[in-house]
């Protein structure tokens, strides 16, 4: 091996090991506001869930009606697809897939929803203004966290059509409404619970892990190829990606299979 080539190697050696061990960016924390609106919007969730016994106890008159999900019966879910009342938007794990943006604008989606749901049953009886009091102050909070991280929208159809008011026909299909609507409120409100938690001590997985490099090198040049799990990165020529095919059959890439074609570098 004569000195220029042996000089190469080195090069490429030590430029991979650099490039390995940069970190990915940096941890891309919420800001400060975001976690107090986070923190009061979870006081005021605890609050609503210590008050809806009293709600329900107070507004739901009919006999068989109670929180009691053992006491739910297949007519009664029934009457949910009866009265139009939709299903809160479902709230998961923090994750790649179930983003901070979604998280956040799904919490407003499900309070808009039962502040809509119980405005138009305060307008048959009464019990629920301090309820709706309340929404609408959790609301303001969820909002605070969506400005405070510059949150977008999860989808087209955040407010959903409400058609509860025209299904309202006599006194049983009112009660079974305020019923319903505070039962899946509940659970909504658990979930909520759950997801204020979880932003609280969540820090984006790009903050941790290393990005993991491979050099191939050639004479003076090298290639420089990434994991199929990594996006970012520029491509190679085309000729520059037949090379990199061909080093897949070499020893190096048979020891880091599922590597992606990512950029060529010239070293001298």
């Amino acid at each position: 091996m004569n000195t220029l080539t042996a000089g190469a190697l080195l090069h490429c050696f030590l430029f991979a090991v650099l490039v390995r061990s940069a970190p990915v960016g940096p941890a891309s924390e919420p800001p400060v506001a975001f976690r107090e609106a986070a923190e009061r919007a979870k006081t005021l969730v605890e609050k609503i869930l210590r008050d809806l016994p009293a709600v329900h106890s107070s507004t739901v008159t009919t006999e068989g009606l109670t929180l009691d999900p053992s006491t739910e019966t297949t007519n009664l879910q029934l009457m949910v697809t009866s009265l139009g009342i939709p299903a809160a938007p479902v709230l998961k794990p923090l994750s790649e897939r179930f983003t901070l943006d979604m998280c956040v604008s799904r919490m407003m989606a499900g309070g808009q929803l039962y502040q809509g749901l119980l405005g138009v049953l305060s307008e048959r009886l009464s019990g629920l203004k301090d309820l709706l009091a309340d929404l609408r102050d959790l609301l303001t909070h969820i909002n605070k966290m969506k400005e405070a991280a510059q949150v977008g929208s999860d989808g087209p159809d955040q407010n959903q059509r409400l058609d509860l008011a025209s299904r309202l026909h006599g006194n049983y299909e009112v009660q079974v409404g305020v019923h319903l609507t505070l039962t899946q409120l509940r659970s909504f409100c658990h979930d909520l619970i759950r997801s204020l938690r979880a932003i609280a001590t969540y820090r984006p997985r790009s903050a941790v892990y290393l990005r993991s490099w491979i050099f191939v090198c050639h004479g003076t040049s090298a290639l420089v190829c990434q994991p199929e799990d990594q996006s970012s990165g520029s491509y190679l020529s085309e000729n520059n990606q037949q090379e990199c095919e061909r080093s897949r059959s070499t020893t190096a890439f048979k020891n880091f299979p599922g590597m992606k074609r990512d950029a060529g570098l010239n070293l001298l």
